[in-house]
Formats: structure tokens, sequence, C-alpha cells
């Protein structure tokens, strides 16, 4: 009766480490695709506010080339 209790302990001690593991495992990836996520999100503002600013210089670079006109019509 103890021989069988004694390997009734290792068969649930030896599962439930694999079972720590396994767990473990899938905590780590689901970390790091909800880290991926949110790199994904910062870098996707970054993109948009580049793109604003490039727009607003395409602008600014119009009016330049605008008031340079006027200037070099001016002399």
């Amino acid at each position: 009766m103890e021989k069988i209790k004694k390997k009734w302990i290792a068969a649930v001690t030896v599962a439930l480490v694999v079972l720590f593991f396994v767990g473990n495992k899938k905590y780590e990836d689901y970390q790091q695709r909800k880290q991926f996520l949110q790199i994904t999100v910062a870098l996707q503002l970054v993109s948009e506010n580049l793109n604003k600013g490039n727009t607003a210089l395409a602008r600014l670079n119009t009016y330049d080339k605008t008031v340079q006109k006027v200037i070099n019509s001016v002399k």
C-alpha cells in the first residue's frame, strides 16, 4: 500500500512540474504577443504623426516657394 502511495505521489509531482512548465511557456508567449501589439500601436501612432508632419512641411514648402516667387517678381 505504501509503495502505491509513493508511486501516485511521484506521478502527481511529475504531472504538476510538466503542467507548470507548459503553463509558464504559454504565459510567456501571451506576454510576448501582448507586448508586440503594444509596440505595433505605438509605432502606428508615431507613423501617423510623422505623416502629419510631412504634410505640414509640404504645405510650408509650397508657401515658401510662392513667397520667393513674389519677392523675386518685385525685385
